[in-house]
Parts: C-alpha cells; structure tokens; sequence
C-alpha cells in the first residue's frame, strides 16, 4: 500500500500536534485546577520545590501522553484526525520505550525554541528532530477527505500563532494568577 509509507506533510502533523496541544493543556488544567482545590481546601502552602514540580510535569505528563498513545496505538488522537501515525524508519511498530523517548524530545522543543520541529520542512522525508532521535517517522496511514485534510492543514497553520500568543502570555505574565 503506497500511503502507508508516504511522509506526512508538515502541516497536516501540525494539525494534529494543535488538537494534541489542546488535550493536553485541558487535562493539564484539569489537574492544576484539582491541585490548586487541594491546596486550599487543606491550607497547603507551596514550598521552595513547587517550581521545579511545575518544570517536572510540564515535560513529564505530554511525555507520558505522547509515549503512551504512540506506544499503544501508534498515534495520538491529534494524529488520529489527521489520518497519520509513527513508524520506526524500517517500518515497523514503535514500541512504547522509543514512543517515550520521542514524546520527551517533544515535550522539550518548547525549551528548543521549536527549531526541532522546523527541520521538518526541510527534509526529504519531512522528519524532525523527535523523529531522528527516535528513529521514526510520521506516515499518512489513510485517505483523509479534503473536508478534513483542510481542516488540518488549517489548524496547522494556526499552530505558529497559538504557540506565539503562548508565549506571549507568559512573558507578559499570568493576569489573573493562578
């Protein structure tokens, strides 16, 4: 089959990383809001440590998401709307402990600046620096309608600038506090 193969382009996975982002940060929320309850319900005051906590699951929770997901499906559910997948470069499954290590080069290209993610567009099989550490690569594993696969690509070209307004917010800091 030819498409199971074929690279998956640079916005499609984009697409796809932007509904992964969401998840994420909703389950991530979810969680911060239950610890932020805790900690007032039983008058818990944060210590010295809380920041590197913070540090520590920032990288820790889409690494596990990411490993996870890859591991047990060979894609995420981002990956999953995008009709793409993971594949070891000799086209096999990926495994769990690779889908973990690629899922922590990920979590990390935030701290990278995301110049991991722009070697995408400029390689032959469209492969970024998860996928070079990881030895993977990122396949269309089905026909997607061009309804959807718009849908992606447009989501994929949103991501830049959710990413930038991100950033944004942190440097300008949290208005209301968290």
């Amino acid at each position: 089959d030819p498409i199971k193969f074929h690279p998956a382009g640079f916005w499609i996975r984009s697409g796809g990383g932007l509904i992964d982002s969401l998840a994420v940060y909703v389950i991530f929320s979810l969680a911060g809001a239950v610890s932020r309850l805790s900690h007032s319900l039983f008058r818990i005051e944060p210590t010295g440590g809380s920041d590197l906590m913070v540090f520590i699951l920032l990288l820790s929770f889409p690494t596990a998401y990411y490993g996870f997901s890859v591991g047990r499906f060979g894609r995420t559910f981002g990956m999953l709307l995008a009709g793409i997948g993971i594949i070891r470069t000799n086209g096999e499954r990926i495994g769990y402990l690779r889908a973990l290590v690629r899922g922590l080069v990920l979590s990390l290209q935030p701290f990278l600046l995301f110049v991991g993610c722009v070697t995408g567009t400029f390689t032959p099989q469209k492969r970024m620096l998860q996928d070079y550490v990881a030895g993977t690569r990122v396949v269309s594993v089905e026909k997607i309608s061009t309804a959807r696969k718009a849908v992606m690509v447009f989501l994929g070209v949103c991501f830049p600038f959710a990413i930038a307004a991100t950033l944004l917010r942190l440097a300008i800091g949290h208005p209301g506090g968290y």
